[in-house]
């Protein structure tokens, strides 16, 4: 079973992150059980790169989680070139800043310093999810444009494609 985890940490970035959202969470990787190591484990963007890790280090803080009920392993298989690009820390600044201007004068312009080079979170997650042939209005979801709370609201406007796991 592979899960999509959100997280709501207590960090400084983290309510940084919510409140320039203006969101619930800060956070979203994938757990998912390793057939190499064995055991749980968490594909995520974080500082200093995409990396794959114990689940139990990536798992505080957790908010809400969800069981993805279509077939996420092909979508893993074609982003698998994602892991150990580097974490696009100045590109999360921009983008902080860029949602701040945004909201200051409500004008939709295209995030003109991303990085290339690295992801963060959100943005991993949206790759994963528009390289889909089943998930319905990724044409709207945009890997740019993305944070933790778009694709929480994604998963839980899609009962039939995300399960939420109770605790």
């Amino acid at each position: 079973m592979i899960r999509i985890v959100f997280t709501a940490s207590d960090t400084w970035i983290g309510r940084t992150i919510r409140r320039l959202t203006k969101g619930r969470v800060s956070h979203v990787f994938f757990q998912h059980p390793s057939v190499t190591w064995g055991g749980e484990w968490a594909t995520e963007a974080t500082w200093p790169m995409v990396l794959q890790r114990p689940a139990e280090k990536a798992r505080h803080s957790i908010y809400k989680e969800f069981e993805c009920l279509f077939d996420i392993e092909a979508c893993f298989q074609a982003n698998r070139n994602e892991i150990g690009r580097w974490y696009a820390f100045e590109g999360i600044a921009i983008f902080g800043l860029w949602l701040l201007l945004w909201r200051v004068f409500k004008h939709k312009i295209r995030h003109p310093f991303h990085s290339t080079k690295g992801d963060f979170c959100s943005e991993l997650a949206a790759k994963i999810f528009r390289s889909s042939k089943r998930l319905p209005e990724l044409s709207t979801f945009d890997p740019d444009y993305t944070d933790p709370e778009k694709v929480l609201g994604y998963c839980e406007k899609y009962p039939e494609f995300f399960r939420e796991i109770t605790a």
